[in-house]
């Protein structure tokens, strides 16, 4: 991973690969798949990605690229490539792949960084796997050929051994809390080698339905028999939520090691994939045998409530607050009727009893159920009145439900207490009462300001609805007015209507006898006419018979 770069080209030395090679010899005691035979790829930098210059892919991350092949000539003739590595290509960056071209393309993709596009001189020889149509005899040529590489996606491993020997990578995403330490999980596992035959097989045939239980514990062999691995896998386990499914890179440091094993036929310095899914996990322990039948002795309650607190409290350190109130319950119920105890196992169930029972108000006030509080320290100080912590946390509670003067006086009592083996609560008490009186005046000032809004709104109100009423008064003295008027207007509306209807009527009546006079006046005219033409005829005649006469 260290490189030598100069302006857009950079090549990776053999000095380097050979000191990485060491390292990892060193480590797991095994030769990789490193090639240091291979020589130097030259890089020229097209488009740069995102990120600073050493956030680039490291081994065991899922990336998407795509890759272009050309002749290394000024013409760039394109090479076609094999049918599975065309377009967009998923694969995990991993040196000892057994896929010969996938470690090829690892070597060249550790040097990347997302959106990064970059060409690579390489032989023909060694992108054999990728040239499609390639003869035989091309696998040991030397021929240059440029493979162009587009990073298009980088998805970073999740290192959960701090060295990178156990890498998860999650494929299908789980709800809810993580299992702890005492938890039962239902687990489906299955490995796989380099050379693809299948170990560790703990899937199963039957899918979901042959689920295999395993209880996660700091020494557990229930499913390996190799102790190295078994703690890998509580690790493997403790990362996972219900519904998860991952692909985990174990290297041999922190799987089989140099040795292997031959009882499963695993060579020595092997890494091992494995697909590993997380079906459900119970937090409320599974109970023994004697729990179930209620055949445990006093001493045996004792232990187990003990043992189950030490439990919930793993549950409390990952804020897994509904387990470890489980875990606390369950261990408070085998202490119960301890007035059948002898005087020295009454003691023992006290040291037990009066820590779960403080462990459970810590739980509560987290969940802000402060009158639950209040209860449970109330129950402890009747146990042991000088109990810091109870007092403590009792005190805590008055002053989240605003009692400053109950929590005052816990408070003190709290400090006289505070020695000895408590003495190291002091300074936290302490601490504490010198708040009171500036919590207790910026509660007043709270209250005060709650009331002040209170009154200012009821006061609104009031005034709101003096205003409504005044509103409906001013409302209804217009309506009745705007009625008067309207009934004051609608008579000489009558009359204006009316009279405008006779003038109508009227008009009309005008228009029709300036007709009929005109119609007189052409019949008249006509009958006029008629008479002057019987008088012309009657001239003529009287003309025709004095001529005759003549």
């Amino acid at each position: 991973e260290k490189t030598h770069k100069q302006h857009t080209h950079m090549s990776v030395s053999r000095d380097v690969v050979e000191e990485i090679e060491g390292m990892r010899q060193q480590v797991y005691g095994v030769e990789g798949a490193v090639d240091l035979d291979a020589p130097a790829a030259q890089k020229t930098v097209l488009v740069k990605g995102a990120g600073e210059d050493d956030e680039v892919a490291r081994t065991h991350d899922a990336v998407k690229v795509e890759l272009c092949l050309y002749t290394d000539d000024s013409a760039k003739n394109t090479i076609p490539i094999v049918e599975e590595y065309r377009g967009t290509v998923s694969l995990h960056v991993d040196g000892s792949s057994s896929s010969f071209i996938n470690s090829v393309l690892s070597r060249f993709i550790l040097s990347m960084k997302k959106g990064e596009r970059s060409q690579f001189v390489s032989s023909k020889g060694e992108l054999w796997d990728l040239i499609e149509g390639a003869e035989e005899d091309d696998k040991d040529s030397e021929d240059a050929v440029v493979i162009e590489v587009f990073l298009a996606r980088l998805t970073a491993c999740i290192d959960l051994s701090g060295d990178r020997g156990v890498c998860k990578t999650i494929t299908t995403f789980g709800e809810g809390q993580k299992p702890a330490i005492g938890c039962t999980l239902k687990v489906l596992v299955k490995g796989s080698l380099p050379d693809g035959r299948v170990v560790d097989d703990l899937w199963g045939e039957g899918g979901e339905q042959d689920v295999r239980i395993y209880k996660l514990c700091e020494d557990n062999q229930a499913l390996f028999a190799n102790t190295h691995v078994a703690a890998t896998f509580n690790t493997i386990f403790a990362s996972m939520r219900p519904g998860e499914e991952c692909r985990v890179v174990v290297e041999p440091g922190h799987a089989y090691g140099a040795d292997g094993s031959k009882e499963k036929d695993i060579p020595g310095g092997t890494t091992i994939t494995y697909t590993v899914r997380l079906i459900s996990f119970q937090y409320n322990l599974t109970k023994t045998e004697e729990e179930m039948s209620g055949e445990l002795t006093v001493g045996q309650r004792i232990e187990r409530a003990a043992e189950i607190k030490k439990i919930g409290n793993d549950f409390f350190k990952q804020n897994n607050l509904t387990a470890a109130l489980t875990c606390y319950s369950d261990a408070l119920d085998l202490l119960q009727r301890d007035f059948m105890f002898t005087q020295e196992l009454k003691e023992r169930s006290r040291q037990v009893k009066v820590p779960l029972c403080l462990n459970i108000a810590q739980c509560q006030l987290k969940q802000k159920k402060y009158r639950d509080v209040l209860g449970i320290c109330t129950e402890v100080l009747k146990q042991d009145a000088t109990s810091v912590k109870a007092l403590y946390r009792r005190a805590t509670a008055y002053r989240m439900e605003g009692m400053f003067d109950e929590a005052e006086v816990d408070l003190k009592e709290a400090l006289v207490h505070a020695v000895g083996d408590q003495a190291d609560l002091a300074k936290t008490v302490q601490s504490a009462l010198e708040k009171i009186p500036a919590q207790r005046k910026k509660q007043d000032e709270k209250d005060k300001k709650v009331f002040s809004k209170m009154f200012k709104q009821s006061k609104e109100k009031e005034e709101k609805k003096k205003q409504n009423k005044t509103s409906k008064k001013v409302k209804s003295k217009e309506e009745k007015q705007s009625e008067e008027s309207t009934e004051g207007m609608e008579p000489k509306k009558k009359e204006e209507e009316d009279k405008e209807a006779m003038d109508e009527t009227k008009k009309e009546e005008g228009e029709k006898k300036e007709e009929k006079e005109e119609e007189k006046k052409e019949a008249m005219g006509e009958k006029k006419e008629e008479e002057k033409k019987e008088e012309k005829k009657g001239e003529n005649k009287h003309k025709q018979k004095k001529e005759k006469s003549d």
